[in-house]
């Protein structure tokens, strides 16, 4: 009989012979979300990927990457970019700035989706040969507008809101008033977050692995959902928390995260239902579906002063990262619907919720162990 440390390594071994980039990610999710499932069934949904042509480091479904400007890139090409004048008017507003397919923009308050991904898999941010960074000189002009259409046009919206279009960088030679107004930008769209997020009709994930997967099922999507380097993310949590909607968008087709939440709480009848670690990762993304109560574990069972929301917050971003640090501080404020001052640094951010919420610093410094922060709220 195989144990499970060896089914889990054995399982490993096939998602990696599979894809590539994929180790940590696989050798973690088939020790737990997957742990309960065939090794031949994981082979029988990863079949259901459609290849793509390999390219050293490239993670990135859209297409062709441009790495560095040059007169050739100057002149063939239009670039998207969010004027500034109307990123100050979405700040004083409170509002969303978005973009239609013709790359024009407009501050809306409804009648718009929200792009959720992973810049470096979307947006091209990769090297000809490694992971990396597009030239900053490239980066200023905005987005190709080549490259913005492949992935606008999966989005299915009239209008979208995309963060690199809509959160302004910060350059290093840009002069110190440049940097200051950009960096009050940035806090001021942070701090408008909660509303963008809640007012959108939907959030739309793109994710390499699920733009690849052709298939029909919700447990072959949940399945492949829970290998993405989207699900790994601290940003996408923000994101899927405060949606209306969540669409996961497949190779051909689109699935709304809230229904394979609600299948799996229909199908799963306890936690050694082989379903129930997948339900246990997802459930606290999305509201628990009406007529069901809580079917998973939570920290709430240990400590039950603190909040669902705080709750959701230490379980949904378990195994995420950012390359920021500070980030660890700034997603949650969105969530909580406070308000981020500019020069903050982590410490100050964290400093700020255990003021806000001096009932849940002990699931708040859960988070801090957990993420290695050291932090005493």
């Amino acid at each position: 009989m195989t144990t499970p440390t060896a089914k889990a390594a054995e399982l490993s071994d096939l998602i990696q012979n599979h894809e590539e980039n994929i180790t940590h990610r696989a050798d973690r999710v088939s020790k737990e979300e997957l742990r309960n499932f065939a090794v031949e069934e994981i082979a029988a949904i990863l079949d259901q990927l459609s290849p793509r042509p390999k390219k050293a480091g490239s993670n990135n479904p859209c297409g062709p990457e441009i790495n560095r400007p040059s007169p050739i890139v100057d002149w063939m090409f239009t670039f998207v970019k969010a004027p500034m004048p109307l990123l100050w008017q979405s700040v004083n507003e409170c509002a969303a700035l978005c973009v239609n397919r013709l790359g024009k923009f407009q501050v809306r308050t409804a009648d718009y989706a929200v792009m959720s991904h992973v810049w470096g898999e979307t947006c091209g941010w990769n090297t000809p040969t490694s992971w990396g960074p597009i030239d900053p000189a490239l980066r200023k002009k905005g987005i190709i507008y080549s490259h913005f259409i492949k992935f606008f046009d999966r989005c299915d919206a009239e209008w979208l809101w995309v963060d690199i279009l809509a959160m302004p960088e910060v350059f290093e030679d840009m002069t110190a008033a440049e940097k200051a107004e950009t960096e009050n930008v940035r806090t001021g769209v942070i701090n408008s977050l909660n509303s963008i997020y809640t007012r959108a009709d939907k959030v739309v994930c793109l994710d390499s692995l699920l733009l690849r997967l052709h298939s029909g099922g919700m447990i072959d999507v949940a399945v492949i959902l829970c290998l993405t380097r989207w699900l790994t993310r601290l940003w996408p949590f923000a994101e899927t928390k405060l949606a209306k909607r969540v669409m996961l968008k497949t190779e051909d087709s689109a699935f709304d995260l809230d229904n394979i939440v609600s299948f799996l709480y229909d199908v799963v009848s306890n936690d050694d239902h082989r379903y129930f670690p997948i339900l246990t990762r997802l459930v606290p993304l999305r509201p628990i579906p009406p007529g069901h109560r809580d079917k998973t574990r939570s920290p709430q069972e240990a400590d039950p002063q603190a909040s669902q929301i705080f709750h959701s917050i230490y379980l949904g971003c378990e195994n995420r990262n950012t390359d920021v640090d500070i980030d660890q501080a700034k997603v949650l404020f969105p969530v909580l619907n406070l308000k981020w001052q500019t020069g903050w640094t982590l410490h100050q951010g964290l400093r700020h919720i255990a003021d806000c919420y001096p009932t849940e610093k002990a699931t708040l410094q859960k988070y801090c162990s957990y993420r290695d922060i050291r932090f005493t709220p």
